[in-house]
């Protein structure tokens, strides 16, 4: 799961129980955009950080998919994706900013 607000844009970015990338606009409460990345298999999304210095989500999803999204597009846009070598499910993920 995953969670992301933001007042200045007004939107709440999040991962439901579905396993969907969700856009919510905070003011009309709607749903702006659906996004499941490996529609495919049909497995979906587990986990959700925000990077805040870059911008981007990260996300996991259950066959050990990582995938990036820019928060400066409207609706966001995948930068890349990597299978970790495990190929199992992220249900949680640690970002080092590194320097």
């Amino acid at each position: 799961m995953g969670l992301h607000a933001d007042r200045a844009l007004g939107y709440v970015y999040s991962i439901g129980e579905d396993g969907k990338f969700r856009l919510t606009d905070l003011s009309s409460h709607s749903v702006v955009t659906d996004i499941q990345p490996n529609s495919n298999s049909g497995i979906g999304l587990k986990h959700m950080l925000y990077s805040e210095s870059r911008s981007v989500f990260i996300m996991g999803d259950g066959e050990g998919w990582i995938y990036m999204y820019t928060q400066n597009t409207h609706p966001p846009e995948q930068v890349c994706k990597v299978q970790t070598a495990a190929r199992a499910c992220i249900r949680g993920m640690c970002v080092n900013g590194g320097g």
